[in-house]
């Protein structure tokens, strides 16, 4: 049984900090950046179906492929595939469609939690997903992992037609870092340091849109 991973569950602190962050102008930049990765994964964390394994692994894996190749479907993998639609939800973003994107998704079992930032010329904006089968698309790709090792977190950058992936496991992840900062170097090891815009509070009609 699929739960709806946008499912999202209420969390009054994270919430409370978060709207801190954004009325009081005596809030640094750190500050209110750690209020929203709270937030992000305290209300973020969505619901899907489980998976069995354990993930223990120290590699890295990457991969790169065009959204225009034209494989077979007997050839093409079920990652592969899967990774072709994730560009394509992604690219269902009516107000930016086409400009470089990242994706930067932590995934467990019962969870998966996605940050997606667009590159706006000397900016960066977070967009929330437009369509709720990117949630989905994502637990499968984990999912569809051969043996026991499975990676926890991916960078997905989309940009010109094609895609870059890399995966990274537990014991290549500090345990002690937000994953928000995390997601913030990656978009400056793939785009260059320029400011990243968040989005305020969604407002109540926005998380009933969200199914509660």
């Amino acid at each position: 049984m699929i739960a709806s991973p946008f499912r999202l569950d209420t969390c009054s602190n994270a919430l409370a900090a978060w709207t801190a962050g954004q009325q009081h102008d005596d809030i640094s930049d750190d500050e209110r950046r750690r209020a929203f990765s709270i937030w992000l994964r305290s209300d973020r964390l969505s619901s899907a179906r489980s998976a069995d394994g354990q993930t223990v692994d120290r590699k890295r894996k990457s991969a790169n492929f065009s959204m225009n190749d034209r494989k077979s479907v007997v050839a093409e993998t079920e990652s592969e595939r899967l990774l072709k639609e994730i560009g394509g939800l992604l690219m269902e973003d009516s107000e930016y469609p086409l400009e470089p994107t990242l994706l930067y998704a932590q995934l467990d079992r019962n969870m998966v939690a996605e940050s997606i930032f667009k590159e706006l010329g000397n900016q960066f904006l977070f967009r929330w997903p437009m369509n709720e089968r990117l949630s989905y698309a994502l637990l499968e790709l984990w999912e569809a992992q051969d043996g026991q090792d499975r990676w926890s977190e991916m960078e997905y950058v989309l940009r010109d037609g094609q895609f870059d992936v890399a995966y990274f496991h537990p014991d290549e992840i500090d345990p002690q870092e937000d994953v928000i900062e995390r997601s913030e170097r990656a978009l400056q090891r793939h785009f260059g340091e320029k400011p990243i815009v968040y989005p305020p509070l969604p407002t109540d009609d926005d998380l009933q849109n969200y199914g509660l």
